[in-house]
This record gives structure tokens, sequence and C-alpha cells, in this order.
């Protein structure tokens, strides 16, 4: 019986966690520069170029990968 308790108010837990994970929309600090990355994407530009660009003109940092994600993310969003 406590066990019955115990496990069904974990579920409740987990419930309002997945629910609260759910609602939050991660944003990023390449959000801002969304637009021109895009563009210079569709142009032709590399991953690494676009890394470059953020680092030396717009003074962000950020990983590569973190860039390629970030493009398949909103690519996917523009396709939904």
């Amino acid at each position: 019986m406590l066990f019955d308790h115990t496990h069904a108010e974990l579920n409740a837990v987990r419930a309002e966690i997945k629910a609260a994970r759910q609602q939050q929309r991660r944003t990023s600090k390449l959000d801002p520069f969304k637009g021109e990355l895009l563009s210079f994407h569709r142009a032709g530009a590399s991953i690494r170029e676009l890394a470059f660009w953020l680092r030396t003109r717009k003074q962000v940092t950020v990983h590569p990968t973190t860039i390629l994600r970030r493009l398949q993310q909103w690519q996917q969003e523009a396709a939904d």
C-alpha cells in the first residue's frame, strides 16, 4: 500500500516535470542571428565559416556542432 502511494506520487512528479519541460522554449545565443545564419548557409557557407563569422564579426563563440544543430532545428520548424 505504501508502495502504491509512493509509485503514484513519483508518477505525478514525473508528469509535472515533463509538462514543465515541454512548456519551456529553449533560447540560444544564435537566435538573434537566425536570418543572417540561414542566408549565409543557403548561399553555401560552411558551418566552420559560420562559426568564424560569429566569432570575429559578432563576438559570439559557439561550437560548430551547436550551429549545425540550430540550423537543423530552424529548417525543421520551417518545414512543419
